[in-house]
């Protein structure tokens, strides 16, 4: 009844964004550098939902990649943003996702999905299914940069993404 997505997670102005991406695309990077701008770190690397009875994310997961161990409650936290993070774009840009092309990409980012048996397998589709239909979705283009103009884009992004 977990879904595991390959992602972090930061709680920002009281919504839980949910970043993911492939390895190397800056998750736990964009996460770190959201902490220095006023966000609070959930998960790490590993993000496990729930979809019912609403998507929540359980962070109290134990795989961590920080050295520090976080200190929040046990738990859920409702979900209130999935970003799918991409490097290397020429500017920072949040665009808004379909819910088919969020579906695709939760796929994509689960860490079990190839690793189930058939009867797990429909589970697995039906609950990111679920998670897609619920939860809004954007891709974030996120540009390679001197270090001193990462905090000012960190901050520009989390503005965007905090939004209702």
């Amino acid at each position: 009844g977990i879904l595991a997505l390959h992602a972090s997670a930061v709680l920002h102005e009281g919504r839980t964004i949910l970043f993911c991406g492939v390895s190397g695309s800056g998750k736990s990077s964009f996460a770190r550098w959201a902490t220095r701008c006023g966000a609070q770190a959930l998960v790490d690397d590993i993000a496990p939902c729930t979809t019912t009875p609403t998507p929540v994310l359980l962070p109290r997961y134990p795989q961590l990649k920080w050295a520090q161990p976080l200190s929040i409650p046990d738990g859920a936290i409702g979900i209130d943003r999935i970003v799918f993070i991409e490097r290397g774009a020429a500017a920072l840009g949040v665009q808004s996702l379909p819910m088919a092309d969020t579906r695709l990409r939760l796929i994509r980012h689960t860490v079990a999905a190839r690793l189930f048996p058939r009867t797990l397998t429909s589970w697995h589709l039906d609950a990111v299914t679920e998670l897609a239909r619920s939860v809004p979705a954007s891709r974030l283009s996120w540009p390679e940069c001197a270090n001193v103009a990462i905090p000012a884009q960190v901050a520009a992004a989390l503005t965007e993404l905090s939004k209702p």
